[in-house]
């Protein structure tokens, strides 16, 4: 015992540790991780994909349209539902990503009728105000999200992910 009622650890455990301790449960070699890479091995985590919008799809198979209001001052939708929002932008890119054409080398050399067909497809999914304010915001998201699309893809093909030359 030290001073002021204080008392020192001592290295060896004590009886109660001793006794409640038990033996590591044995694993079998198929279970344990194979630990024998090399240092010039690399890993690489397999991501999350592509979204799908399988939550909008849910709600729309129901027959309706999720609702959002628009801040004009802001440029944006609002919804007192963050989860409505999230989907609103995540329908933005699937809806790009399927009919805005890859040879254009930025949104603003989309043809106009394929930036019309984006628009269509978001305003049935989504009852957004009629306004021309609405229509250009939801335009400058969708030319975000295409450069997002094409910078994603030229990355991929250009860091060797994919062999383009592969037969």
């Amino acid at each position: 015992m030290t001073t002021h009622g204080a008392t020192t650890r001592s290295s060896t455990p004590s009886n109660d540790q001793e006794q409640n301790s038990s033996p590591a449960p044995h694993v079998s070699e198929s279970a344990q991780p194979n630990l024998s890479l090399t240092a010039d091995a690399t890993v690489t985590k397999n991501g999350r994909g592509k979204t799908k919008g399988l939550a909008l799809a849910k709600i729309r198979g129901r027959g309706e349209k999720v609702k959002l209001g628009f801040s004009r001052a802001l440029g944006q939708p609002t919804s007192e539902n963050d989860d409505d929002l999230t989907r609103y932008t995540t329908e933005i890119g699937v809806i790009v990503r399927q009919f805005a054409p890859l040879q254009a080398k930025s949104w603003e050399k989309v043809p106009q009728d394929a930036k019309d067909i984006c628009v269509a497809h978001i305003r049935e999914k989504f009852e957004l105000p009629e306004a021309t304010y609405v229509d250009t915001a939801m335009l400058r998201t969708m030319g975000g999200r295409y450069c997002d699309m094409r910078t994603r893809l030229k990355k991929k093909f250009t860091e060797g992910e994919v062999d383009c030359l592969q037969t």
